[in-house]
């Protein structure tokens, strides 16, 4: 006996919902388009100048089976398009700091550029940062001349502060590895501070100074 379609399309519908029968998997599953379906613990991410290279970085509080992270660009805060990937730490309880640098921010003439960063773990789902806004012609509150550069044993660091917040200052290798961080006394004016860095890896570096107002980042070199 031949079953009409009709009733072929009930009993399916109705042998899915009751659970005897469990769907494929989406054939859009690994794809980083279309709604988020993770929840990532961002603690802070955020964008800033060099030398007008766009430098990201971003720090997590854990993660579970995570893969890679997309760095995506827009010049209308609409349209993204992949410009970078890091890779992530994979399943940790511990924060985790990531860093990346966009050279080819130069090469564009928009006055704002928009990023936004995407987590992907190992079964393809991701969930992405907020949208952030990188004026190009920013100006600073923070005047900071880092020396030597390169350095090799030690990396001095003047900056002249106009108010009275206190600084942090965070230095954190090319992979991402927080390699220094301290919260600097509050004072107006010039300022010095060295750091012992004889021990360090050779490398790139990316030495961060940051208050509740205001913040620099400079890149520097390492050498043995």
């Amino acid at each position: 006996m031949k079953v009409p379609k009709q009733i072929l399309i009930y009993l399916v519908a109705w042998l899915l919902m009751s659970g005897f029968i469990i769907s494929a998997p989406s054939a859009f599953r690994g794809q980083t388009t279309g709604e988020p379906q993770l929840e990532v613990a961002w603690i802070s991410i955020n964008a800033q100048l060099i030398d007008g290279s766009a430098y990201l970085e971003w720090i997590t509080a854990e993660e579970e089976e995570s893969d890679y992270f997309i760095v995506e660009r827009s010049l209308d805060g609409l349209t993204f398009n992949q410009v970078g990937k890091v890779k992530a730490s994979g399943t940790s309880i511990d924060m985790s700091y990531y860093n990346f640098l966009d050279l080819d921010v130069i090469e564009t003439s928009s006055p704002i550029i928009y990023y936004r960063v995407k987590l992907v773990d190992t079964q393809g789902n991701f969930g992405q940062s907020e949208r952030l806004e990188l004026l190009r012609h920013q100006k600073l509150g923070l005047g900071v001349k880092i020396f030597p550069n390169p350095a090799k044993d030690q990396l001095n660091l003047i900056y002249e502060s106009q108010d009275i917040h206190p600084l942090t200052i965070r230095i954190t290798s090319i992979n991402g590895r927080n390699m220094y961080e301290k919260v600097l006394a509050p004072g107006t004016g010039l300022q010095e501070y060295s750091i012992a860095v004889g021990k360090w890896p050779e490398g790139i570096y990316y030495v961060k100074l940051f208050n509740q107002k205001h913040s620099v980042v400079e890149q520097v070199w390492i050498t043995p």
